[in-house]
């Protein structure tokens, strides 16, 4: 169990590692030749996290990996303004653009996805309190659309991550019990639990702040 978790640590640091990598494609600094319009053909699933937004026009596809800070809510089959280098290889996706100028409906978005993921009667809402008023705290609220995603994002990995690390600890127990491993042993798998509760821990103290914060508007 201990080379096992051990390797599910290494795969975790680069998984890590190349999620974060953010490549020089779609980010020309230099692109000053004709602006096109393209249709995004993917979803942000996930907030807070590098991505790829990916695009298309006239045939050619197009993408930019974003940081997590730059990576906010978009949605698919929407227009994004795209500006090709002279010799048309290289390309500026206006991604900032495209978030600034249409705020208001990813709001709308966001509250539509919080209304249709985040369910108040799984384990996330009784942790964090969510009830199906909450809600329209939310819709009340001048939350803007990324802190909304935020909020579902999270909500979503309570659900998942409280599921695992149950399962986790569980089988760490009737490990325990049945071999009387030595601490060299167990200390990897038992860090790993403690990992999966401190993310746990974290991400209710996010969802309870954004709660704090429709009460407070």
């Amino acid at each position: 169990m201990t080379l096992f978790v051990i390797l599910m640590l290494i795969a975790l640091i680069w998984v890590n590692y190349v999620a974060n990598h953010i490549p020089k494609m779609g980010r020309d600094g230099d692109a000053k030749g004709e602006e096109i319009t393209a249709v995004i053909t993917n979803r942000n699933k996930v907030a807070d996290k590098s991505v790829i937004l990916r695009a298309r026009a006239n045939g050619r596809s197009f993408k930019v990996k974003l940081k997590p800070t730059e990576a906010h809510l978009w949605i698919k089959g929407d227009s994004i303004k795209i500006i090709l280098s002279e010799n048309k290889k290289t390309y500026r996706i206006l991604f900032n653009d495209y978030f600034r100028t249409n705020e208001n409906r990813l709001r709308e978005y966001a509250l539509m996805l919080l209304e249709k993921k985040v369910n108040a009667n799984l384990i996330a809402a009784r942790i964090v309190k969510y009830t199906k008023e909450s809600l329209e705290s939310f819709k009340a609220s001048k939350l803007e659309s990324q802190r909304i995603f935020t909020f579902v994002s999270l909500m979503n990995i309570i659900d998942i991550y409280t599921g695992v690390t149950c399962v986790l600890g569980a089988a760490f127990l009737v490990w325990y019990a049945k071999t009387s491993p030595k601490f060299s042993e167990f200390v990897v798998p038992l860090a790993l639990i403690l990992l999966l509760i401190w993310v746990l821990y974290s991400s209710v103290g996010v969802c309870k702040k954004i709660m704090k914060e429709t009460q407070n508007d």
